[in-house]
């Protein structure tokens, strides 16, 4: 995303800063009022489908406040939709990614003329409606909400595997700019992640015991009796897939690890144009009121 931004530096930090307050603020906030109006047993929550199990419907309805659920269905079906936009975004960019690493055929990697990767757009989209027509077509056995449900066992553990994957990544990072003392962070502007290390090693802390519970449940099942491979593999075989194709990856195509000390730091460093620079003077030349209001405007 950073890489389309007209200007990375003003618009990735801004949104790094602002991601913790909106999780802290926004979401946990939600959770608690969620958790005082609604009970933990209760029957619609635990057994209902779609909008009619989502929490914050339920404690409108319990209040018995008219055409608010509604309004609040309406509003779950925009989020659904910005959420659905958004995973179709960065699924395309992933893909094309990887066509310029040679990683999958180069053709997927083509842009339009105003930067629009197309051929990844129409095969994300298309790989969609397939996934949609699974889920759509029936939900017993052999239904494609069952194989469907699979596909999610495998993307729901890659989720938090990929923030482990970031975390160690940001740790090799400044390993890589200390071995070959490069002035990255001290350049005009430059923007680092205050208390570093603290949000990597918090990260994968937390994915390691995400982890670690995935097993874990997946031996001991809430209401099961026993271990099966009904019960253990949907928890961990996304877990398994990913370290299983990483492992085959290694030695089918023998690609090193890298060196910290002659790991390549310039391919695809774009460094502040003119442009870029007036404006974060500009930016900065705010007083300090005008520019948080930078973080909560919502045009």
């Amino acid at each position: 995303m950073g890489g389309e931004a007209q200007n990375p530096r003003f618009s990735m930090g801004h949104a790094t800063k602002l991601a913790p307050y909106r999780v802290i603020f926004v979401y946990m906030a939600c959770f608690i009022f969620i958790t005082v109006l609604i009970r933990s047993e209760n029957d619609q929550l635990l057994g209902g489908s779609g909008v009619t199990a989502s929490p914050f419907v339920l404690a409108i309805e319990s209040a018995i406040i008219l055409y608010v659920s509604s309004i609040l269905n309406a509003g779950i079906m925009c989020g659904i939709l910005a959420i659905s936009a958004e995973s179709i975004y960065l699924s395309s960019r992933i893909l094309r990614t990887m066509a310029v690493q040679r990683l999958i055929p180069i053709w997927i990697a083509q842009v339009d003329r105003r930067g629009r990767p197309v051929r990844s757009l129409v095969i994300t989209c298309l790989s969609a409606v397939v996934l949609t027509y699974i889920n759509m077509s029936g939900p017993s056995p052999p239904g494609g909400v069952v194989a469907l449900n699979w596909f999610v066992s495998i993307t729901s553990a890659s989720f938090f595997i990929d923030w482990m994957i970031v975390a160690f990544t940001s740790w090799r990072f400044h390993k890589t700019l200390a071995a070959q003392n490069d002035p990255l962070f001290s350049g005009l502007y430059a923007w680092k992640s205050s208390m570093w290390p603290l949000a990597p090693v918090w990260l994968m802390s937390i994915c390691v015991l995400l982890l670690i519970c995935c097993f874990y449940v997946g031996a001991n099942p809430p209401g099961s009796t026993g271990t099966t491979a009904n019960n253990f593999f949907p928890y961990t075989i996304g877990i398994i897939l990913i370290f299983s194709m990483t492992a085959a990856y290694k030695l089918i195509f023998r690609t090193p690890f890298r060196d910290p000390k002659t790991a390549d730091l310039l391919t695809g460093r774009r460094n502040l144009t003119p442009e870029d620079i007036e404006q974060l003077d500009a930016y900065y030349r705010l007083p300090t009121w005008r520019r948080f209001l930078t973080y909560v405007k919502l045009w």
